[in-house]
């Protein structure tokens, strides 16, 4: 393999245990024009690599897209490149395998964080 490569394969190699904790069903909340239901799909393709898909609820229709696997991005981390009507971007989701759940950003060049995509629901917090 390329030496540049390297670091990006160990990361790939001592993380892919988590992949398949994170597959699965996600119910959640996306930040997109104001706060709308999302729910996305975590699955595991052939070559081990994380991928999904999601249909956005907007309030006269649904919009399906697609997660294709970019990279991982640290132990329990993934970027992934959405794709859908609206056009294309990346995604990058942190999961909490435990507790079956993620926090994300997304964006069209990047991950913009005022772009939140998540499914980990906390009680406000009250003093």
């Amino acid at each position: 393999p390329d030496p540049a490569m390297l670091p990006a394969l160990l990361i790939t190699t001592a993380c892919a245990a988590w992949h398949g904790q994170a597959a699965g069903f996600y119910p959640g909340v996306v930040e997109s024009q104001g706060p709308k239901r999302i729910d996305t799909w975590i699955v595991i393709d052939p070559d081990d690599r994380l991928s999904g898909r999601y249909v956005l609820h907007e309030p006269t229709r649904d919009v399906p897209g697609t997660l294709e696997a970019m990279a991982d991005d640290s132990c329990n981390a993934a970027v992934f490149r959405w794709t859908d009507l609206y056009g294309t971007g990346l995604v990058r989701l942190q999961f909490q395998t435990a507790d079956h759940c993620f926090d994300g950003t997304w964006g069209l060049a990047e991950p913009n964080p005022a772009l939140e995509w998540h499914t980990c629901f906390r009680p406000p917090v009250t003093s």
